[in-house]
């Protein structure tokens, strides 16, 4: 589910139609919303990390779209940059690093 979760996000950040604003209220607004959902569902359905309850998936993939929304507001939207480019170097060399 979180890989599902992922993938809409991507496409969130690929769409060329949309502005950078839109593009940052909808990651924000989905992010809200899974807490939401995750927050209510935890009711009736623990969070609960150990067995990857729905709940917990919602809660993780809310916290994830919120900071991505942060993340592409810092670097893409503000241009903050330099302090990225460590990332960006294991972003592309994952499989190298994981191998390291």
């Amino acid at each position: 589910c979180l890989t599902i979760f992922g993938a809409h996000a991507g496409e969130i950040l690929k769409k060329v139609a949309s502005s950078d604003n839109q593009k940052l209220k909808e990651l924000v607004v989905i992010g809200l919303v899974c807490i939401g959902i995750a927050l209510i569902w935890n009711l009736h359905f623990p969070i609960f990390k150990r067995m990857w309850t729905s709940s917990f998936i919602m809660l993780t993939s809310g916290l994830a779209f919120l900071s991505l929304g942060l993340f592409y507001l810092v670097i893409d939207m503000l241009k903050f940059q330099k302090w990225a480019f460590f990332f960006v170097v294991v972003g592309m060399n994952s499989l190298t690093i994981y191998m390291i």
